[in-house]
């Protein structure tokens, strides 16, 4: 293989990389109900923060079909502690995520 040949050939293989890259990147990012219901509780936490005078900390989010119609839906278990300080828990609460694939 001359230079020539191979420059012509790793240029065409580097534009190939740079053609399908976008499609694989965008096919791999899919509807997540854990996610979309993580975000929508992030919006809504300071509200709870504000209601209770407390920090809400530690959310953990359960994944599973909730009302069975065949969808993942979660649930948000979060703690609320004291905003003077100290490890004092002064609350808990869960928020549910019913799916209904609208984004």
């Amino acid at each position: 293989m001359t230079a020539m040949t191979s420059i012509v050939y790793y240029t065409g293989i580097i534009s190939l990389a740079l053609i399908v890259s976008p499609t694989l990147t965008h096919a791999q990012t899919s509807f997540s109900p854990a996610q979309k219901a993580l975000a929508h509780f992030n919006k809504y936490k300071p509200i709870i923060e504000k209601k209770n005078r407390s920090i809400v900390e530690n959310p953990k989010i359960a994944v599973g079909d909730i009302d069975g119609d065949g969808k993942d839906d979660c649930i948000i278990s979060f703690i609320m502690t004291s905003k003077d300080g100290g490890n004092a828990i002064i609350g808990t609460g869960a928020a549910i995520y019913l799916n209904t694939d609208r984004i």
